[in-house]
């Protein structure tokens, strides 16, 4: 049997036909079009692709992207691995890929990331039998790809359910008394005010909240609106901003409910993103901004909550702590030292 490894810039792809035919075992891909739209915008960046072959048939693909390259740091992503193709196989063509790819200028590399981490990373590492459809998969298969070649857990989340959401909510409430006294109006945020000039104000926070974030690269306006936001939830959603006293946007919180499933026939609050200016921080935006989002919720939603993907260790677990854990779903990026 002969391996063949294809190493190309997505612009100029003469196996772009392989690429996507192997994408349809790709767990992350929201569609053969968007992924491509993002591999372009990657590859004016330096980003590659690499393909295996075995006997002239792709088996195996994924991306390199050196999203901090003053730090050395690049991302692997966009796997997808044939499920008939031979493990050790994958294994070899896998790290002569690796080989072709790697730069004197790499020191780390950080996966599975599409790219950075505004696109689908991480993997999850649990047994417990839930899965949403809005959290990283378990791909054991690329969990094990990734550990023969030597690389290992590096960076840990969790989501968390906690029994307690009225508790919690009363908790909020003080946070929200005191903000509205300073003079600050909180507001939920709808489709029209995103046509309107909301977008831009979610995109601008976006980048000043996360920028402490661990692997944080910035992310323009255009390709927030086309790249980013395409496939994020579509379930009910409540996004509620803060605004001082000139009416300047300062924090947001983004929540939405997840539908009845397996032990909970009502629906559940899933707390996912939220992000203040720096400017306003430890004056309990989030807190409020979250209370605010519980006024709105219907009065069947579940007693329940999820704090999503949170970082561990980090401030954002807090709101999983107001109550009784029921379970966590883990995930992991994986990394590779290059000396």
């Amino acid at each position: 049997m002969v391996l063949k490894i294809a190493i190309e810039n997505p612009a100029t792809s003469e196996h772009q036909a392989a690429w996507h035919d192997l994408g349809v075992y790709d767990p992350t891909r929201l569609s053969a079009e968007h992924e491509w739209n993002l591999l372009q915008e990657l590859g004016q960046k330096g980003a590659q692709m690499a393909l295996v072959f075995l006997d002239e048939k792709p088996v195996l693909r994924f991306a390199l992207n050196p999203f901090l390259p003053e730090e050395g740091t690049a991302g692997l992503g966009f796997f997808a691995l044939h499920p008939e193709a031979n493990d050790a196989f994958l294994q070899e063509g896998f790290q002569l890929a690796l080989q072709k790819m790697i730069t004197p200028s790499l020191r780390k590399l950080v996966g599975p990331m599409n790219g950075n981490t505004w696109f689908s990373y991480r993997l999850r590492v649990d047994q417990h039998p839930l899965q949403f459809d809005w959290e990283p998969k378990a791909q054991p298969r690329l969990e094990t790809l990734l550990a023969t070649a030597g690389f290992s857990f590096w960076a840990h989340y969790h989501s968390i359910a906690t029994a307690g959401l009225k508790d919690m909510q009363a908790y909020l409430q003080k946070d929200f008394t005191r903000v509205m006294e300073k003079g600050m109006s909180l507001r939920r945020i709808g489709l029209e005010d995103l046509k309107t000039g909301a977008l831009f104000d979610l995109h601008r926070l976006s980048q000043v909240g996360f920028a402490d974030n661990p692997l944080f690269v910035p992310l323009s306006f255009e390709a927030f609106a086309r790249s980013y936001l395409q496939g994020k939830t579509g379930k009910e959603n409540f996004i509620t901003m803060a605004y001082d006293a000139n009416g300047r946007a300062v924090a947001f919180f983004l929540a939405f409910l997840e539908p009845a499933h397996l032990g909970q026939p009502q629906k559940t609050l899933v707390l996912k993103t939220a992000a203040t200016d720096p400017e306003y921080r430890r004056q309990g935006l989030s807190n409020a901004l979250l209370y605010a989002i519980c006024q709105d919720l219907p009065e069947a939603v579940s007693d329940t909550y999820i704090s999503a993907l949170v970082f561990q260790g980090w401030t954002s677990e807090s709101f999983a702590r107001h109550g009784t854990t029921l379970w966590e779903h883990q995930y992991v990026l994986m990394a590779k030292d290059l000396g």
